[in-house]
């Protein structure tokens, strides 16, 4: 049915573990065509033999007919076999009815999965195992435990080191559970150099993740076990002997940025930001940044209940014939109207007044999601280097640096900001990263920056 150009190696370790033990494991980076490899060896397999029929398992229902039908259909007709199959796929019935008299069916393992339906059932496929419970594994297992003739083949990026199948497939006496399947299985890891398919879209799209998340990087690129769960630092890039430094100097020459977050608590970052060519041409910001990149400096924070005292402390601070530049949260309105024009009013009592003092700017403000937030942040650590400096000053933005952590899904973890009344520093932080380098990050991650941003943001035309 195939041609061996069309073939990836992880569809010869289907053909050969399945001959010795009962669960194949295929685990690794993304884009290494582990699943493509499996649909191929299951259209060839349930094309050729008799009673074999099989069961093809995603966690949700919602991703079935575009995640697995629909990919296996399309395999199939570029083979040019349609006309012999049966294909349906609706709430009575999801299934591929080959000419041997095998079926493939899908199924799901949220409520309302049939598995303990099914019978004589040669092989189960399990994708994504990585979203299901141990439960809803076992499940699985013991609907299909009386035939010993079955094989179950199971996908997955490995993408935490606590996860439920590091101990019951990897781990030699793993504590914590019940029931191993160690020794009945072969282990397979790749990469998306086993793909010999992938375009260069898909390695950049990959080596982007290096810049912005390193615990991805490790998963998704490299196919390590990674650390993604809410253990996790929001902002792994920053790295405290890198980028603090005592006694950080403001340059009067250029703008002051004031980032703000808006709350109980009013939150207030002042930082600056230099250009490279910036940095090239004045010799004291060559003395102290390296050259050939930009910078970004945090030189103060502030937290206070009196929005007004903390204007009047950075004025006292850095002087009133210097230009402001704010920018921060929208959730005390979108306009100058609000808690801007408030702060445009205290500015001006201080002097600052584009007049006889310093000017006042205020961008247009963009507020991200946590995710792109987050992967403009880091971007910015990485690339800038030790051009990203935090005076050891400011010590609520460190520590919000070092404690505020990602939840399962990427984005902040508020419950656990909330208990230790932290983060909120550190997000007028990142709002200059956004304001400063938003443009910058899409112009060197395209590709990913499309994908992690997406369209709704302003940034992305």
């Amino acid at each position: 049915m195939f041609n061996p150009k069309e073939l990836n190696r992880a569809y010869y370790d289907i053909v050969e573990s399945i001959k010795t033990k009962p669960f194949t494991v295929l685990y690794g980076g993304r884009n290494a065509a582990k699943s493509h490899s499996a649909m191929q060896w299951l259209a060839k397999t349930l094309w050729n033999e008799a009673d074999s029929n099989a069961v093809w398992y995603r966690k949700e229902q919602s991703v079935l007919k575009s995640k697995a039908y629909e990919p296996m259909k399309n395999i199939i007709e570029k083979k040019g076999l349609v006309s012999y199959m049966n294909f349906t796929f609706h709430n009575l019935a999801k299934e591929i009815k080959f000419p041997k008299g095998n079926t493939l069916k899908y199924d799901f393992c949220d409520d309302g999965g049939k598995s303990k339906g099914y019978s004589n059932i040669r092989y189960v496929i399990i994708d994504e195992i990585d979203q299901l419970t141990i439960n809803d594994f076992m499940g699985i297992v013991t609907s299909f435990r009386a035939d010993d003739r079955i094989r179950f083949i199971i996908m997955f990026n490995p993408v935490s080191d606590k996860h439920w199948l590091k101990k019951v497939f990897f781990e030699e006496n793993a504590k914590d559970i019940d029931v191993s399947f160690r020794d009945l299985s072969n282990r397979f890891h790749y990469t998306i150099e086993d793909n010999k398919f992938a375009t260069e879209m898909d390695y950049l799209m990959l080596e982007a993740l290096k810049g912005v998340d390193i615990n991805q990087y490790g998963v998704q690129r490299l196919g390590k076990w990674g650390t993604v769960n809410v253990d996790n630092p929001f902002l792994d890039r920053f790295v405290f002997n890198i980028h603090v430094k005592k006694d950080v100097p403001y340059f009067k020459d250029y703008p002051i940025y004031l980032g703000l977050d808006f709350g109980k608590y009013d939150s207030c970052v002042v930082g600056q930001h230099f250009e490279d060519y910036e940095i090239g041409s004045d010799g004291a910001l060559y003395s102290y940044f390296s050259p050939n990149k930009p910078a970004n400096t945090r030189l103060k924070d502030y937290r206070s209940r009196d929005l007004r005292a903390i204007i009047q402390d950075v004025v006292a601070e850095f002087g009133s014939d210097n230009d402001y530049i704010v920018y921060g949260d929208t959730s005390g309105g979108s306009d100058e109207f609000s808690k801007f024009a408030e702060i445009r009013n205290y500015l001006e009592d201080c002097g600052v007044n584009g007049y006889t003092g310093g000017g006042i700017r205020f961008p247009y403000r963009i507020k991200l999601r946590h995710k792109g937030n987050r992967a403009i942040s880091n971007w910015c650590f990485y690339s800038y280097g030790d051009n990203y400096v935090i005076d050891a000053k400011c010590e609520i933005l460190i520590n919000d640096l070092q404690q505020v952590r990602v939840d399962e899904f990427g984005n902040i973890d508020k419950n656990d900001c909330v208990r230790h009344n932290i983060g909120h520093v550190m997000d007028g932080s990142r709002y200059l990263d956004v304001l400063t380098d938003g443009a910058n990050f899409i112009k060197n991650n395209g590709y990913y920056a499309k994908d992690i941003l997406g369209k709704d943001t302003g940034l992305i035309s």
